[in-house]
């Protein structure tokens, strides 16, 4: 069944910087002093080892990746002797301070989501040389999470009636998301529940 799993994606801590208006951290969701430990990435790490994961590991998960205290320890431990792509969504506010280790990742996606136009203009031009690994993401301030296609609901975090009843979600089968504690969680979108 691993064969089916496209992206890890690993929850590193749960902290964030920021309060964006498509994100329970807006509305419910506590920033909390919890990191990954060292030795739990590494007991990952072994087990993608043991399976030969050739798939995706996005260090992303519920907060700022950055904010992990030993952000450079953990990313060396999925990055090295890797047979897997490597992935991470930032926020960019501590992108300079990480820089060597933010290089390491073959996908970068940093999100511009508290940026005015003219600084969002900017980041698209300091990263264009660079658009084969980086890929910025752009959200005015003022735009609802349900104004754009790729925002979700996360799994019924916010009340709606402008999602489609008929859609239905394959993460289960494609995406395992690994907390920061090491466990498991069935649904990557589901912040009520663990």
């Amino acid at each position: 069944m691993i064969e089916h799993i496209k992206v890890i994606e690993v929850n590193p801590t749960e902290l964030c910087n920021l309060k964006c208006t498509f994100c329970p951290r807006s509305s419910f969701y506590p920033n909390q002093n919890l990191h990954m430990s060292i030795d739990t990435a590494k007991e990952i790490r072994k087990q993608l080892d043991q399976i030969h994961y050739r798939g995706e590991v996005s260090i992303t998960g519920r907060g700022e990746p950055t904010l992990h205290p030993q952000f450079d320890e953990l990313v060396e431990v999925f990055d090295k002797d890797r047979e897997w792509k490597l992935k991470i969504n930032t926020n960019g506010k501590r992108f300079d301070h990480w820089l060597d280790t933010m290089w390491k990742f073959d996908r970068i996606f940093y999100n511009c989501y508290e940026h005015t136009d003219k600084q969002a203009e900017d980041v698209f031009k300091q990263f264009e040389p660079y658009r084969n690994k980086v890929n910025v993401k752009y959200k005015p301030k003022d735009m609802e999470w349900f104004e754009r296609y790729n925002f979700t609901n996360r799994a019924g975090s916010f009340p709606t009636n402008h999602m489609p009843d008929q859609l239905g979600c394959d993460n289960p089968f494609v995406k395992m998301f690994i907390d920061y504690d090491g466990i498991y969680r069935l649904c990557c979108e589901d912040w009520k529940d663990k």
